[in-house]
């Protein structure tokens, strides 16, 4: 006999699980990539379905099913109790090497019943340039150390020699050692959890109504489904490549069928993968797919493996969006996987025009690697104070401003000022909203950010993104302002890089990075006088700008 109620606090239960595992993660990690949240944690059950998720960053989110599948098969020996097990393998189910998964297997009563789950950008794993973004590897070797399904915990002991291999292929040791015990701290939180559920309900009872809360959010999800206008739908976007990689552009083709309760999304007739990072692979399309299509339905629906079986995603491999072994892919899941969300909400838009969004800005940053010459210590930052583009407008509501990449839904935090300033030679300029960078709409789009870096040490400057796609619009609304570099060197001219390349900057350098707004949502010259006023007088719409739209002298 199913307890609704019970279903329902059951499943509480298992998200409060993984939002313990997430303050661990916050709390005990030693990088500013795992503070501001760049990682995602998960309880599945034996049969590897996901039973709940904090998403700290959602194109994280759902991959952890096909990477747990690979682990079980490939790894040797029986797995015990206080085994645990790190993943990183792009080629195993995995979306980026960086985000680095680790897996314990829990048991009840003797029996392996339930698997905590999480994962995290790391910030160096090896490769041919210190974390991992190089715009020239040509094969996954280049870019990290590939770490197949592996056993670090033993029986509770830990694998000292598996440990120092690990280590070992790092440049950030201490930095990457740090959070690598966050990441398997965390999963033990959760396996006390679990316990504590199973010997208060009974393992029994608790499966049974973990089994029909997956049913709960299969129901739902096919409910929202069904308010959508059946058809088939298509939508293109495109990723312009450097001269020399390739074609002059990738494009994503995405044919989106919607009815009987269920969701095809089918990206098979996309363009051939390229030999530079800017692929991506089945984990990161998956979940990028995935994570998109829960923006567009109730976001109140438990997000478990209940709404996967009314998904479909369909990539062929040897595509960019699903590369076969052994290409480079760590751009494929910073920007390729909005290339993706984009053509879902394209696609959609006829068919839930209520609950798309316009386009978000794609991705722009950069790493910043080099020597700190006060202490003679190596030093490495992927800011999150940039890449904080603005999202697109929606029905009825303006874009988030200064929010971040589309797949990442918001999920990731600004890096601390103090910080980031205190552990390398890099003083923060200016961190602002980036005045008419959003896309004019009756719904306008966020607005990006402007933000300047001073770098006080010689700096090897990695910018890795897009610059030149302008956010769309989205029913008569206008686009939102593309990406921008500028660097200036100390008494010279300033100038900006190319995206996805590489430079060796001096002391008393700047480094500044316009990440772009998001796009307009209906016409702009329907959007209210008040609120063009307001946008005006607080300084994120210029004069100029309103009045292109707007005749104010009727007013």
């Amino acid at each position: 006999m199913i307890d609704p109620i019970l279903v329902a606090v059951l499943g509480k239960k298992i998200e409060a699980a993984t939002r313990d595992m997430t303050r661990v993660i916050e709390r005990t990690s030693r990088s500013q990539l795992l503070q501001v949240r760049d990682f995602t944690a998960a309880v599945l059950d034996a049969d590897h379905r996901i039973l709940a998720q904090n998403e700290g960053l959602p194109l994280m989110a759902y991959g952890f099913s096909e990477m747990l599948g690979h682990l079980v098969e490939q790894v040797g020996g029986p797995i015990r109790p206080g085994d645990v097990f790190v993943h990183n393998d792009t080629f195993r189910g995995n979306n980026q090497a960086q985000d680095t998964g680790v897996f314990r297997p829990v048991f009840i009563d003797g029996e392996l019943r339930f698997w905590t789950a999480t994962k995290g950008h790391l910030a160096d794993l090896g490769g041919r340039s210190a974390g991992g973004y190089d715009p020239q590897a040509t094969d996954v070797w280049q870019e990290t150390i590939r770490i197949p399904p592996l056993r670090v915990f033993d029986g509770g002991t830990l694998r000292r020699d598996v440990w120092n291999v690990l280590m070992a292929n790092s440049r950030f040791p201490e930095l990457v050692g740090g959070d690598l015990r966050a990441l398997m701290g965390a999963t033990g939180v959760g396996e006390r959890a679990l316990w504590e559920l199973c010997a208060r309900y009974g393992i029994d009872v608790a499966m049974a109504h973990l089994d029909a809360l997956l049913d709960f959010s299969e129901e739902r999800a096919r409910a929202e489904i069904g308010r959508m206008t059946p058809g088939t739908y298509t939508a293109e976007a495109t990723w312009d490549l450097p001269a020399g990689v390739g074609p002059d552009r990738l494009v994503c083709r995405l044919v989106a069928t919607v009815g009987d309760g269920r969701v095809v999304l089918d990206f098979s007739d996309s363009d051939p993968q390229v030999d530079r990072y800017y692929n991506g692979v089945h984990g990161t399309s998956y979940a990028a797919a995935t994570s998109t299509f829960l923006m567009i339905i109730d976001p109140d629906i438990p997000h478990n493996g209940g709404i996967e079986r009314c998904i479909e995603v369909v990539l062929a491999e040897g595509t960019f969006l699903h590369a076969a072994f052994p290409a480079p892919s760590v751009l494929g899941n910073f920007v390729m996987n909005d290339v993706i969300a984009e053509t879902v909400m394209k696609a959609l838009a006829p068919a839930a025009p209520d609950r798309v969004c316009a386009g978000w800005g794609r991705g722009l940053n950069v790493s910043l690697y080099g020597t700190d010459p006060a202490t003679g210590r190596e030093f490495l930052a992927v800011p999150l104070l940039s890449n904080k583009c603005g999202a697109g407008g929606v029905s009825g509501v303006d874009g988030q401003d200064c929010i971040g990449i589309l797949t990442c839904g918001g999920g990731f935090a600004f890096d601390d000022y103090e910080v980031f300033e205190g552990g390398m030679p890099i003083t923060l300029l200016s961190h602002e909203y980036w005045e008419d960078s959003a896309g004019p709409g009756e719904w306008r789009g966020g607005l990006g950010i402007r933000v300047a870096y001073l770098m006080e040490a010689e700096t090897v400057v990695t910018c890795f993104g897009d610059g030149s796609d302008a956010p769309y619009g989205l029913f008569g609304g206008e686009r939102g302002a593309p990406n921008r570099m500028v660097i200036t060197p100390p008494g010279g001219e300033p100038y900006e890089p190319a995206p996805n390349s590489t430079t060796l900057v001096s002391p008393g350098s700047v480094v500044e990075m316009f990440n772009a707004g998001g796009g307009g949502y209906g016409s702009p010259a329907a959007r209210p006088h008040p609120l063009v006023a307001g946008d005006v007088r607080d300084g994120m719409v210029s004069t100029d700008t309103a009045c292109r739209f707007h005749d104010f002298s009727v007013v």
